[in-house]
């Protein structure tokens, strides 16, 4: 890929994706980008926002998808301002950006998008509260309203939001995206390193939301991610299943949901030959991306450390009969490691970013 090709991408600043699986070597790839004089990183927060249940993905889908006449757009706002809140503290914690100005930035895109609001009030569930709320709005609120001929415009009605089309969405949605990465710290004049800025099974359509984006899918040998899962992420919850009959059924259901076609804006490695076979791995990204030469080799990113974090199942001779069901029924996602040494047994295997640093880069 040549530079004058694609002047554009390469000369502007670029949102690059850093994604993976889940334990499946992401953040080698985020490192060894962070060692170029031309990026930065927004903190190491997950900034899953484009398309975590209820986001923009969703909201998007929603208010084009009016199925349900009134309710799809009214309950989808509702829905991704409640997640706002959820996610905001995780998102402005590993970043620096202030929780509030997240929200405030979240505010400003529904109020663009909305065409119509009203109080209303629907049954959301069947608990006590609930019903007891539904009740006062049928025995007190809706006679009163008939009597006296005018709206109640307060409790137990909430304001609801109206959609459905919305011109302006993708502008806005853009702009949103943009203004959130500012607040997290880039100065748009370097490239932004995200980490899980895209979705690994599907990235393109998470990716329209930002600017000049490139997702690079990083992805790992099935029996080192399951032995990982039984020694180095022990105690750190479970995002993936411990029996490895479910384990083999969870690891092809995500791949299957993949393309996994390389293309001019998105780029897949192997965790494993960004260890092995440095060289040739670093080309492929840095040709990806437009890049020169590093002048920090192996300053963040270093090949021999994560060495430790593969062959796993070498070290733990007592899950021989997990790996071997997982060698006989993910036979086409197995690394193949005869041309590569063992590593040291003795060497600390990791989880996370490399073991040489313990900052963000700004």
């Amino acid at each position: 890929m040549k530079t004058e090709n694609y002047p554009l991408d390469y000369r502007q600043p670029k949102v690059i994706g850093v994604c993976g699986f889940g334990s499946t070597g992401s953040s080698a790839v985020h490192d060894y980008l962070l060692e170029f004089e031309n990026t930065m990183e927004p903190g190491r927060a997950e900034f899953d926002w484009a398309y975590v249940p209820d986001g923009l993905l969703d909201l998007e889908y929603h208010l084009f998808h009016p199925y349900a006449r009134t309710m799809d757009s009214i309950i989808a706002i509702k829905r991704f301002m409640d997640i706002s809140e959820t996610l905001a503290a995780g998102y402005s914690g590993a970043s620096g950006m202030k929780r509030e100005d997240f929200l405030d930035s979240v505010r400003r895109l529904v109020d663009s998008i909305t065409q119509a609001s009203w109080h209303w009030y629907r049954l959301k569930d069947h608990s006590i509260w609930e019903r007891l709320k539904y009740k006062y709005l049928q025995k007190v609120i809706m006679p009163r309203e008939k009597r006296t001929k005018e709206i109640n415009n307060g409790w137990p009605q909430p304001l609801v939001r109206f959609s459905v089309c919305p011109e302006n969405f993708m502008t806005v949605a853009q702009q949103h995206i943009r203004e959130v990465l500012c607040l997290m710290g880039w100065d748009e004049k370097r490239d932004l390193i995200v980490d899980m800025a895209f979705s690994s099974c599907l990235p393109e359509p998470s990716m329209r939301f930002f600017p000049n984006a490139y997702a690079i899918i990083v992805d790992r040998d099935p029996r080192d991610i399951f032995i990982h899962a039984h020694t180095v992420l022990m105690g750190r919850n479970h995002w993936m299943p411990f029996n490895v009959k479910d384990f083999c059924t969870y690891y092809r259901g995500l791949r299957n949901s993949s393309k996994r076609e390389d293309s001019e804006r998105i780029l897949h490695v192997s965790f494993c030959d960004l260890v092995y076979r440095y060289e040739e791995t670093t080309s492929r990204i840095r040709q990806f991306l437009g890049y020169g030469e590093n002048s920090a080799p192996n300053t963040l990113f270093i090949p021999e450390l994560s060495k430790a974090n593969t062959q796993e199942w070498l070290r733990f001779p007592q899950f021989a009969d997990d790996i071997r069901h997982i060698e006989q029924q993910l036979p086409e996602y197995l690394y193949d490691f005869t041309s590569c040494e063992a590593p040291d047994a003795n060497a600390e295997m990791f989880w996370g970013r490399s073991k040489t640093h313990n900052f963000t880069k700004r």
